[in-house]
């Protein structure tokens, strides 16, 4: 009768647990989530952000090119970004990235280069809903020109809002995507040339291992320069290390559209707090 009653026992504690873990697919561990973090814009522009809130800081190296040996023109630019969140409440999360230290040169027949302070984000993301293996936030970023000595006369700025999701089949699969619609526009004396555009992104985490983890995306920006802006595909690996520190390193290339950088290469690492 004890054997039965032990049995029946397990049984509660292993249903139980597989409850509390369809609950809500927002996951607790180190490991980072969402698209890769690397773009072609300022300050995370046009990066589709994850669904679960966070509370973690993280520190970002990276960078993109544009050579174009026919036009005798290139366009080289890195840097360091800082990113930090928090969360008020466990729905809410609230982001600030800046560009602490941006490298930026332009070669054609003459060369100027930018060495200084980068753009800055802020933002918020709620999870409006998060159980059976299925979260959706909606989220929205405004996006500040604190690049000092970069712009002159006029300061663009832009503003971000749509909807981020995951879904979580199974354990070792976490499916991602979103949908936003952005604006830019820049403070200045004349014509502030104001552009919408539209950005989505859909996406994978093959997880391997509690501390390792594979990623890929396709993401797509439209109207904003042209028709298609860019199609790309991104491609990353995360590492998890102890119970807070995750590490990743991701590439995003275009395959078509008007975008002229080659790649975004970014390695991110990010201490998230229990």
């Amino acid at each position: 009768m004890s054997k039965v009653v032990s049995l029946v026992a397990l049984l509660a504690l292993l249903v139980s647990s597989g409850a509390a873990r369809a609950a809500s697919p927002c996951d607790e561990r180190a490991l980072p989530e969402g698209p890769v973090p690397a773009g072609f814009e300022q300050a995370e522009l046009g990066i589709v952000r994850r669904a679960c809130p966070r509370t973690e800081v993280g520190l970002s190296v990276g960078g993109r090119a544009v050579i174009e040996q026919e036009n005798f023109y290139a366009n080289l630019r890195g840097g360091a970004r800082l990113d930090a969140s928090m969360q008020p409440f466990p729905q809410l999360e609230l982001f600030v990235v800046g560009e602490g230290f941006v490298f930026n040169q332009v070669i054609q027949s003459y060369r100027a280069t930018h060495l200084g302070l980068g753009d800055t984000s802020v933002g918020a993301t709620l999870l409006a809903f998060g159980r059976n293996g299925f979260a959706l936030a909606p989220t929205a970023r405004l996006t500040l020109p604190t690049a000092l000595g970069l712009y002159k006369n006029a300061y663009p700025m832009a503003l971000e809002a749509g909807l981020v999701g995951l879904i979580v089949p199974f354990d070792e699969l976490r499916l991602h995507g979103g949908l936003l619609g952005a604006t830019t526009w820049a403070l200045s004396a004349g014509d502030s040339d104001d552009r919408g555009a539209l950005i989505s992104n859909v996406g994978a985490d093959l997880v391997i291992d509690d501390w390792i983890a594979l990623v890929a995306d396709l993401n797509a920006q439209a109207l904003h320069r042209a028709d298609l802006d860019r199609l790309t595909v991104g491609l990353g690996v995360r590492v998890a290390f102890f119970d807070g520190l995750g590490l990743e390193l991701g590439a995003v290339i275009p395959v078509a559209g008007a975008e002229r950088n080659l790649a975004s290469l970014v390695l991110r690492g990010a201490w998230r707090f229990q």
